[in-house]
This record gives structure tokens, C-alpha cells and sequence, in this order.
């Protein structure tokens, strides 16, 4: 183990997470399990809202529905990722991708989920990029 266990409420409470759900609900939802397990969550609710989010907050992980109203989350995705990595180097974030269980990935996150399992997407990302 390094010296930052993503396991303890300490850890965690460093980790940045970024939530785009256009669903108010699943957004909400899932900010509160984030923050009771003790990881630093804020919300955007579309693409837009969401790439500002990620700018300001330089998040570790940002976790994006597959379908934001007219837009797509992996298409986001595939948008940001190399203007994030040009812009933020090596302090990239983690993307995970919520999808309604029709893709498969490492990067996926079917819904609905459990707590468990958005708390283990996003512990497992941070301890596998290693950004802390």
C-alpha cells in the first residue's frame, strides 16, 4: 500500500470527483454516496456545465452518463480527454463512463448501481492512475 490508501475516510477525503448526469436524481444520488463515503463531489449537469467543472476543479475522477440530453458521454469524453491531457499533463483525471448496462469496459459503470460499486469505480480508478 502507498502512501495514500484510497481505502481509509482520510484518503478519500482528498479524492475530486466531477458528476455529469443530466437525471437530477442519479446526480444527487450519487453526489451523496460520494460524499458520506468522504470524497470531495460536485455536480454539473450537462456537457457544458460539466467541462467548466472539470477546469476549475482539476478532479481525480469525473464520472459521465452515456446520454446527456442531445449530447452523448462518450463523445464528451472523447472531446475532453486530449484537451484535458494537453492542458492538465500529467494531473489528467480518471473518466468512468454510466451506461445503461449495453456497453461493457473497464471504463464503465452499468446502472443502476449499487454504493458499493460507485465507491469501488471510483476508488479503483484512483489507485490505478495513480494520482496521488
Amino acid at each position: 500500500m502507498g502512501p495514500f490508501d484510497t481505502s481509509t475516510f482520510a484518503g478519500r477525503s482528498r479524492v475530486r470527483v466531477v458528476v455529469i448526469d443530466d437525471d437530477e436524481a442519479v446526480r444527487t444520488l450519487a453526489l451523496r454516496i460520494l460524499r458520506h463515503h468522504g470524497f470531495v463531489a460536485v455536480g454539473a449537469s450537462g456537457v457544458e456545465d460539466g467541462a467548466d467543472m472539470v477546469r476549475r476543479t482539476r478532479p481525480h475522477v469525473v464520472i459521465v452518463d452515456r446520454y446527456l440530453g442531445l449530447d452523448c458521454g462518450r463523445a464528451f469524453l472523447e472531446r475532453m480527454k486530449p484537451a484535458l491531457e494537453t492542458e492538465l499533463g500529467g494531473g489528467a483525471p480518471a473518466w468512468v463512463l454510466c451506461t445503461g448496462g449495453e456497453e461493457g469496459g473497464a471504463d464503465v459503470l452499468p446502472k443502476p448501481f449499487m454504493p458499493h460499486e460507485l465507491v469501488a469505480a471510483v476508488t479503483t480508478r484512483v489507485a490505478h492512475a495513480g494520482r496521488l
